[in-house]
């Protein structure tokens, strides 16, 4: 789960708070560090634009048109 999340948000730390907070699984923050920096690498490899800004693109567009 901390891979997914982290693949699509690019946020692995944030990605191993939330499933740690969310699952009290606090034994297994090393594995899922690990798992977040590999899924983070492999995104990077994969896209070079993050998801969300991806999605931004649009509204950026028309906010700078309507300047």
């Amino acid at each position: 789960m901390v891979a997914y999340f982290t693949g699509v948000v690019r946020a692995p730390l944030t990605a191993v708070i939330i499933i740690v907070v969310a699952t009290a699984s606090q034994g297994l923050i090393v594995p899922l560090f690990l798992a977040a920096l590999i899924a983070h690498a492999v995104s990077s490899l994969v896209g070079k634009e993050r998801f969300y800004h991806c999605l931004a693109r649009p509204w950026r567009t028309a906010l700078s048109a309507a300047k």
